[in-house]
C-alpha cells in the first residue's frame, strides 16, 4: 500500500513539475488550470493523509513550508564575488583590451541582462534542492532553503544530477513589474511603507521568516551559472544552455559576440529593449565566454577581471508639475498623485507619478507650476524625484494638502505616528466601490461574479451603501441592471449565500480594517477565537501579539472605536457571517488526550473533512498505528491498519460515533 501511495506521489510530482516548465519556462500550457489544480489537489489530499510519505521535491512546497525563528549563517562553498562596474564605452574599452590575448585577437564575450534583483545560491544533493543561501558579504550568507522553495520556476529535484554529490547554481531572484505594483498598491491600501525598488522587495522577501508570506509574493528566479561536478564545459555560454535544458529559468536574452565594436552595439540595442521587458534590469554583465581563461586573467580581491557590468544611465526626465490631484483608497489612504506635461521617459509617455504621501511634497518642498525631475523605478507608474529649483520665477503655489475628501467630502484624520491622511468615513463612494471589490476578491470572501463594473452599477443604483448590502441583495434587484442575465443573478446569489460559511479570520481580512492583512487577521483570530474578544482588547494586549505590534494595534482599535464600524459587524454577523473561530465552537475538546488514525473508505466523509473535524475536537490525527495510537477510525475495507490495531489491542470505533459531532445541517 505504501508503495502505491508513493509511486503516485512520484507521478503526480512529474505531471506538475512538467505542466509548470510548458507554463512558466515555455509559456505553451498544455492543460487547462481547472486539470493543474486537480493534480495539485490530489498530491495534497495524499500527502495530508500520509505525511511521512511526503516526498523532499513536492510542489507543496511551494507555497510555504512554516515559519523560521531566524536565518542562519552559513559559508559559501565558493565565494561570491562582487562584479565591477562601467558606466561609459571607454570602460567597456577598457575591459576588452586587458581580457583579450593579444591586440589582434578578438575574444568571445557572453553578454546577459543585468536583472535588478537579489543574488542567490542554490545547492543539490544528489540532484534535490538541499540549501540555498543569499550573497550576504561573498562569503558567508543566510540560508533561506523554506522561502527558496516558494520561487515557483526554480526546480526542487534534477533527475541528471542523482549521482552527482553537489552541484551549485547561482541565480538572480527578482519580482516582475506587474507583481511589484501589485505588491506596492496592497501597502498603500493598508498604510504600510511602499517598496522602494523591485531590487529591495526581493532582498526583503528572501529574507522574511515566514515562508508561507514568501510564497504569496511570487518571486521568480533567473540563474546565470553552475558549478561543481557537472560537464566539463569549455565556455561560459555552453553551461546556461545546459541547465536551461534541464528546465532552469535562464535569461533568454543571452548573447555571444566578440570585440568591443559588437559589444558597443548590443549595449544599445538592448538599452532600447528594456522597456519592453517584464522585469527590471538595471544593466548587461559581459564574461569570457571561454572558461579555462578565467584563471589566467584572474581577480581582484572584490570581482573576476573577466567579468563586467555595464550600468544602463539613469532614467530620468524633466517636466513641468501642473496639478496635484488625490487618490482614495479602500482604507481611505488618500494618496497625493503629481500630474504633469507630458514627458517620454524611457520609451513611454507619462502624464502622472504618484508622490505617496504629503510628508513627502514637503520633505522635497514640490510646488504647483515647479519643473522637476520624474524618474521610472519599479513602479509602473513614475516617481518624482527632485525638483529644479533654479527655474523657479515665483508663480510656483506651495500645496496645502486636504482637509476633507475629494469624493465624500468629510473631514478627513492623520492618525498619531502615522504619514498618511485617511477619510473615515465608511460610505465614501470612492472607498466603498474598492473596499467592496476587496471584501468579495478571491483571497477574502471570494464571491465570484461580483466585478468591478457590477459593483459601480449596484452602487449607482443604490442598491449597495455598505458591505452588508450584499447579503441583502435578490434577483429582482440584480436583473434591473443593464446587461445582467437570470443565470448570472442566480450564479451570483449563490456565491455570495457560499460566502456565509467563510472562516473568521477571511471574514475579519474581507473587513478591510487598515492595516489588517491575511497574516495578521489570522494570527488575531488564533489569540482572540471572538468578535467579541477582540473588541474587547487593549491596544496593548493587541500589540503584544507576536508580528502584530503597536501601529497595527492602534489601526485596529481606532477602527473598532467608531460606532459604524461596530454596527456593520452586528450587522453582519445578523446576517449569517462567521465572527468566532471554529476552535472556539468546540469548548472543550473532548478528544485533546487521543491519538487517531483513520483507515478505510467512509460514506458519510472525506478522509480530509473527517480529520480536520477529529482535529478540532483536540486530537492528533496520524497515518501509522503505533502503541501511542488511541483510537483507530475504521471505514469500510479497512486493511492491515485495522489487524494491527486489533493485533495491539487498541480501541477500535466506526461512522457513527465520529457522526455524534457533525453539526446538524441549517
Amino acid at each position: 500500500m505504501t508503495e502505491s501511495i508513493t509511486t503516485r506521489m512520484r507521478d503526480l510530482i512529474k505531471q506538475i513539475e512538467y505542466h509548470r516548465k510548458r507554463y512558466y519556462l515555455e509559456d505553451a500550457p498544455e492543460i487547462s488550470d481547472q486539470e493543474y489544480d486537480a493534480l495539485e489537489t490530489e498530491l495534497k489530499i495524499l500527502e495530508s493523509e500520509n505525511p511521512s510519505l511526503t516526498q523532499p521535491d513536492s510542489p507543496s512546497f511551494r507555497v510555504g513550508g512554516g515559519v523560521s525563528d531566524a536565518h542562519q549563517s552559513v559559508a559559501h562553498l565558493n565565494p561570491m564575488l562582487s562584479l565591477g562596474n562601467a558606466y561609459s564605452e571607454e570602460e567597456i574599452l577598457e575591459f576588452v583590451a586587458r581580457t583579450q590575448a593579444s591586440p589582434d585577437h578578438q575574444v568571445d564575450y557572453a553578454a546577459e541582462f543585468k536583472i535588478d534583483g537579489l543574488s542567490l545560491s542554490v545547492i543539490y544533493e544528489h540532484g534535490l534542492m538541499a540549501r540555498a543561501v543569499t550573497r550576504g558579504d561573498g562569503d558567508v550568507g543566510e540560508d533561506v532553503t523554506m522561502n527558496a522553495k516558494t520561487i515557483v520556476d526554480l526546480p526542487l529535484r534534477v533527475d541528471d544530477w542523482h549521482s552527482l554529490a553537489s552541484v551549485e547554481v547561482r541565480g538572480e531572484v527578482y519580482f516582475d513589474k506587474k507583481t511589484f505594483a501589485s505588491i506596492n498598491e496592497s501597502r498603500l491600501e493598508e498604510g504600510l511603507a511602499l517598496f522602494a525598488n523591485p531590487r529591495n522587495a526581493a532582498a526583503g522577501s528572501m529574507r522574511m521568516l515566514d515562508a508561507r508570506e514568501v510564497a504569496k509574493r511570487q518571486l521568480r528566479i533567473f540563474i546565470y551559472q553552475v558549478l561543481g561536478d557537472v560537464h566539463a564545459f569549455d565556455r561560459h555560454s555552453e553551461s546556461l544552455n545546459y541547465v536551461s535544458a534541464l528546465g532552469f529559468p535562464v535569461n533568454p536574452h543571452n548573447k555571444r559576440v566578440a570585440g568591443f565594436e559588437a559589444l558597443k552595439e548590443l549595449t544599445q540595442q538592448w538599452l532600447d529593449l528594456r522597456d519592453e521587458l517584464s522585469y527590471d534590469v538595471d544593466g548587461i554583465v559581459f564574461k569570457v565566454d571561454d572558461l579555462t581563461r578565467h584563471q589566467t586573467i584572474g581577480y581582484t580581491s572584490k570581482f573576476p577581471k573577466w567579468a563586467l557590468a555595464y550600468k544602463f544611465p539613469a532614467e530620468q526626465a524633466t517636466t513641468k508639475l501642473v496639478d496635484i490631484q488625490i487618490q482614495v483608497g479602500r482604507t481611505g489612504v488618500l494618496t497625493p498623485v503629481a500630474e504633469f506635461d507630458p514627458v517620454l521617459l524611457a520609451g513611454t509617455t507619462v502624464s502622472r507619478a504618484t508622490l505617496h504621501n504629503f510628508e513627502e511634497i514637503e520633505r522635497k518642498d514640490i510646488r504647483i507650476g515647479d519643473t522637476v525631475f520624474i524618474e521610472k523605478g519599479g513602479d509602473i507608474i513614475p516617481k518624482v524625484l527632485a525638483v529644479v529649483v533654479s527655474k523657479r520665477d515665483g508663480s510656483q503655489q506651495p500645496y496645502c494638502p486636504p482637509t476633507n475628501c475629494p469624493s465624500c467630502g468629510d473631514p478627513v484624520q492623520r492618525m498619531e505616528n502615522f504619514v498618511a491622511l485617511r477619510c473615515v468615513n465608511l460610505a465614501c463612494p470612492i472607498q466603498m466601490e474598492r473596499r467592496i471589490l476587496h471584501f468579495s476578491g478571491r483571497n477574502a470572501m471570494d464571491i465570484r461574479g461580483l466585478g468591478k463594473e457590477w459593483v459601480q452599477q449596484l452602487l449607482a443604483c443604490g442598491l449597495l451603501r455598505e458591505l452588508s448590502d450584499i447579503y441583502k441583495l435578490n434577483k429582482a434587484d440584480l436583473i434591473q441592471l443593464e446587461r445582467a442575465g437570470e443565470r448570472w443573478a442566480d450564479n451570483l446569489l449563490r456565491e455570495i449565500e457560499a460566502s456565509k460559511a467563510k472562516p473568521f479570520h477571511k471574514v475579519l481580512f474581507a473587513m478591510g480594517i487598515p492595516m489588517i492583512g491575511e497574516k495578521v487577521a489570522e494570527l488575531l483570530v488564533d489569540q482572540f477565537l471572538t468578535m467579541e474578544a477582540i473588541e474587547k482588547a487593549s491596544t496593548e494586549e493587541i500589540a503584544a501579539i507576536h508580528g502584530v505590534g503597536p501601529k497595527i494595534a492602534e489601526s485596529l482599535t481606532s477602527f473598532l472605536l467608531r460606532p459604524t464600524s461596530l454596527s456593520e459587524i452586528e450587522t453582519l454577523k445578523d446576517l449569517g457571517l462567521q465572527f468566532q473561530s471554529q476552535k472556539e465552537q468546540v469548548l472543550d475538546q473532548p478528544l485533546s488526550e487521543k491519538t487517531v488514525v483513520i483507515t478505510g473508505t467512509l460514506l458519510n466523509w472525506t478522509r480530509n473533512d473527517a480529520s480536520a473535524l477529529l482535529k478540532q475536537l483536540g486530537a492528533q490525527v496520524t497515518s501509522s498505528v503505533t502503541r501511542k495510537t488511541s483510537l483507530l477510525l475504521a471505514g469500510d475495507k479497512a486493511g492491515s491498519k485495522l489487524a494491527k490495531a486489533q493485533e495491539l489491542g487498541i480501541e477500535i470505533v466506526h461512522e457513527d460515533w465520529l457522526q455524534q459531532w457533525r453539526k446538524p445541517d441549517p
